[in-house]
């Protein structure tokens, strides 16, 4: 674990001692936690969608300025989520089978989780998520199809496998604006970071300095932020 693997990645938020010591890169422009604390403006009430162990939510609402309610699957992450004491409400469910009135959130948000389904369960979640958010949707998912990259703290969670992957184009003709993280080239599987380790720290600092360029042209991005506004 290094200070830049924690800006570029959006999986590695954990809610342990040493990795809380990277808690300042919520304030660090175009980073992951960045751009989704951006997003979030001007929202009070949340929807986390797949909130897993509450790591990311623990950045994002660290001063419990929104009210957040998680959903997800696996009970032992949402335990670790209410330890966190960002979230006003939690729930265990299966997020493909939401019954939620219409308009109940401000914001919808769910990052990383739309890959793990197959494209037509995803579709039809995301239908039902525009209809959740009264002011506005945010996802977070991978530029592309690629295998889920298991790290510690999840590896007894079966849900983690990748069974999707998303174009831009895809959600532009959802009507979403489209938005990247992270040099496809350098993150991706198979990418110069993980096949050139003794410039790994260059790239890292390179990617985060083209990170404003990334963020404006996300086809040279590893993930997507696509959002919808209502």
């Amino acid at each position: 674990m290094n200070f830049f693997n924690v800006i570029t990645h959006p999986w590695l938020f954990h809610k342990d001692k040493k990795r809380q010591t990277f808690s300042f890169i919520l304030y660090l422009p175009f980073s992951y936690s960045w751009i989704l604390r951006h997003q979030m403006g001007g929202s009070r009430t949340v929807l986390d969608l797949g909130c897993g162990d509450g790591a990311l939510m623990s950045f994002l609402n660290k001063d419990k300025r929104y009210q957040v309610t998680g959903i997800d699957l696996f009970r032992p992450d949402l335990k670790k989520a209410k330890e966190t004491g960002v979230y006003s409400k939690l729930i265990y469910g299966d997020i493909r089978k939401l019954k939620i009135k219409k308009n109940s959130f401000d914001l919808v948000f769910s990052s990383q989780v739309i890959e793990h389904l197959e494209k037509k369960e995803a579709v039809a979640l995301i239908k039902i998520l525009e209809k959740i958010a009264k002011k506005k949707l945010v996802l977070g998912t991978t530029n592309g199809f690629f295998p889920f990259e298991r790290i510690e703290g999840n590896d007894n969670n079966p849900l983690q496998v990748h069974k999707s992957g998303w174009s831009i184009k895809e959600f532009k003709k959802m009507g979403y604006e489209v938005y990247g993280q992270g040099i496809g080239a350098i993150y991706k599987p198979g990418g110069l970071g993980h096949r050139v380790i003794y410039l790994r720290l260059f790239l890292y600092i390179f990617s985060y300095l083209l990170s404003p360029l990334i963020y404006f042209y996300p086809n040279l991005s590893a993930y997507l932020i696509a959002v919808k506004r209502k």
